[in-house]
Parts: C-alpha cells; structure tokens; sequence
C-alpha cells in the first residue's frame, strides 16, 4: 500500500453512498419477509424453505452501520485530523434511535398487545414493569426469558446501542496506537485491531455453544416455560456480533484509505467493476446457505454448522454490500436498483418500517381472521408491508427527521425554527 496522502476536503471524510439507502430497504425486507413467512407458515411448505434463512437484514443493518459510523473516525486517523468528540457521537446516535423506538413502543403496547402467555406468536408482549424497564432501556435480551418481548426483533437495536458506546473508544485507542505513523501501517495496524476483534467474537460464540451445548438444545422449549438457560440469549449480545460490525469497519478502512492515497489501485477498480457480479456470487452463496447449511425452523442448530452459517451470511452481505461502496455509482443494473426512488424511499425511512412490522404483522393476522402458520402470505405481508410504511413515512416526517436536523442544537432551542440547509 502506498504511503502516499492526498489530504481531501474535510467535506470528504464522509463521502454519500447514493446505493446504501437501497441496501436498508434489502436488509429490512428481508427481515419483514422472514417474520411473515414464519408467521404464515409459508416457509414451512415445499419450495419456500428458504424464507426461514433470510437473516441477512440484521447483519445487513450490523455492516452498514459500521461501515458509516466508523469511516469519519478512520478517515480523520489516516488523515491525522481531529475525530468528532465521543458525547456528541453518542448524543446523535441516541437521538437518531431512542425517541422513535420509545414512541412506537409505547404505542404498540397501548393498542397493538399480543398474547402475553404465548412467547413464539410474534407479538408484543410485556411482563411487569421490570420487563417493561428493560425492554425501553434496550436491555431485554439480557435476560433469555425476555427475548421474545417487546419488539422482538429490537435485539438487533440491543447490540448496536452497546456498539455506539464502544465504538468512539475503539476509534481512539486505535488512533492512540497508531499515532505518527505512516499511512500504510495505520492501514495494517487497523485491520490487525479488526482481525482481534473477529477472533474475540468467534471465541465467545464458540465457548457458548460448546460450554453450554445441552443447555442451548433446550432453549425453544424452556423459552415456552419460562425458564430458559442465559447461554440461550448469550450468543446474541454484542460480544457474538462484533465480528459483523468489524467486517463493515474493514470495509471503511478501505474506503477511507482510498480517499487518503493519491489515486484508486488497480485491484479496488476492479473489485468495483464487477458490479453485478457480486450479487451473482450473493445469490449463490445464499443457496448454499438456505440449502447445504438450512435448518428447520428454531431447531437447535450444532456449534460447527452455527458457525459456518454465521460466516457465509456475512459472505453474503460482503457481496451485497461492494457495489454500493466501490466501482462508478451511476452504471450497473444492481446501482440502478438501489438508487431507484422507490427502493431508496424505503430504505430512508426503513427504521420505522422495523419498529413497525411486527405490530402489523400481527394485527393483519387478526384483521384477517387468519390462523398462525396457515395464512395467506401475499395477503398478510402486503396489508403488514403498506401499513408499516405509512407509520414510518410518518415517524420520519413528524419525528425523525426534526430531531435529526436539531442534533447539534441546545435542548432549550429545540421549538425555534430550523433554518434549511
């Protein structure tokens, strides 16, 4: 790698990724997708297996947003300028996250309640106040008998609101470590802090798994009764996801040190050139991983296949995920779709369509009088998909977007008008 530095516009540090928007609406269909169809029972008839291993949306929301929140850090790093302050890192993210969760929480608990007694039906549950308490401090999967409460799928926000303490202190040892250096072994010394960081996270799945082996097979039947093992929610704290926030790290190194060099090399033009092609590589990944390495339903899954499954997922988002990041923004069929209005437009607005689609999801089963397991996919996911939307255009317009515009403004300021950028 060359050590030669070009200094860009501190503008650049954080360059716009036209295509990454519709990366969101991929990620969280696919989330939407893999709940209706379990709720249906669609993935559980001949020919559609493969809509239980569309896992790819919560790893798809770890990369991106890794890749976004770090590349200003290991931007400024490699370009020896200051970082933005960890409070006012951590004040944009909690604002970026907590009201609109606190709110659709709240809603959802006051008209959307699900059956209480029943853990696996998909719908909100809340079990007195202590459970109340941690599912809004974003602590319920810290208890396995928690897990399926609240929003369920909100575990994924469990482990990205420790990655957002974290990751301000990360980016300042690092950039403490490598202090005075030139910029190639900033580069190696970065991705040696990522590779540590992969390493650490398979070892604490793999001690879960192969410590607690018997107790995890137990897991989906003790959930049922209330008394399922810690090892069962374990695997799923932070510790056995950093390895996905540090695979989109990896990828911000990279870009950053793109922006830091004098010139583009070779092999990332090509990478970038590829285009499609890396969605062909995806598509054939997640055969693979649906079909070789498929499971059935919650079934406990071994220690080896678990981790193999873990590893090809992550493939599988890489490859989503390289179009969007390198290569000419404006060719290609893949960015054409990414950055088509429709697509982008939901992945805009893609956090209120996750908070959102499990409260429509259920209510959809019962406006429709369906049967879990036995409903109309199309039906069900089409009523959920368009009401979710609606909620989130909404959060976005009358919530998300003014307090976005006022992160940097005093509290007691917030009720003055914004200015337009």
């Amino acid at each position: 790698m060359s050590d030669a530095v070009v200094a860009p516009p501190a503008a650049t540090l954080r360059p716009h990724y036209p295509s990454l928007e519709g990366l969101r609406t991929i990620g969280v269909m696919a989330l939407f997708f893999q709940h209706t169809g379990y709720t249906t029972g669609l993935q559980a008839r001949a020919g559609f297996g493969w809509m239980g291993h569309l896992e790819l949306g919560p790893t798809m929301f770890f990369v991106l947003s890794s890749f976004l929140l770090y590349q200003p850090f290991v931007s400024a790093n490699l370009l020896d300028r200051t970082p933005q302050r960890w409070g006012r890192f951590v004040r944009t993210r909690l604002l970026r996250v907590v009201p609109a969760y606190w709110i659709t929480l709240a809603l959802l608990m006051l008209f959307f309640r699900a059956d209480p007694n029943d853990p696996l039906s998909g719908g909100l549950k809340v079990d007195g106040w202590r459970d109340g308490l941690a599912i809004f401090g974003f602590a319920q999967t810290y208890n396995p008998d928690w897990f399926f409460h609240g929003i369920t799928s909100a575990y994924t926000l469990n482990v990205e609101f420790v990655f957002y303490l974290l990751l301000p202190l990360y980016a300042y040892a690092v950039a403490r470590f490598t202090s005075g250096r030139a910029l190639g072994e900033k580069v190696k010394l970065e991705f040696y802090a990522l590779g540590a960081v992969v390493v650490g996270s398979a070892v604490w799945r793999l001690a879960i798994e192969l410590l607690f082996e018997d107790e995890r097979r137990q897991c989906v039947a003790q959930a049922v009764t209330g008394d399922a093992h810690l090892a069962c929610a374990a695997v799923q704290w932070f510790p056995g996801y950093a390895d996905y926030f540090a695979l989109g790290m990896g990828v911000a190194v990279i870009a950053s040190w793109r922006l830091a060099r004098a010139g583009e090399p070779g092999w990332l033009r090509r990478i970038g050139a590829l285009g499609s092609w890396w969605w062909a590589a995806a598509l054939g990944l997640f055969v693979i991983y649906s079909g070789v390495l498929g499971t059935k339903g919650l079934a406990y899954v071994s220690p080896m296949k678990a981790e193999a499954r873990h590893f090809m997922n992550a493939a599988i988002v890489v490859c989503l995920l390289l179009p969007g990041v390198f290569g000419a923004q404006g060719r290609g069929g893949v960015r054409w779709f990414l950055q088509w209005k429709p697509i982008a437009y939901v992945g805009l607005v893609s956090y209120g369509v996750y908070l959102w689609h499990q409260g429509w999801t259920d209510n959809a089963m019962e406006y429709t009088d369906s049967r879990p397991l036995h409903a109309n996919f199309l039906l069900i996911t089409g009523i959920a998909v368009a009401l979710s939307v609606v909620c989130a255009v909404a959060s976005w317009y009358a919530l998300e977007k003014p307090i976005n515009r006022r992160r940097d403004i005093p509290l007691k300021h917030w009720f003055r008008p914004v200015p337009k950028k």
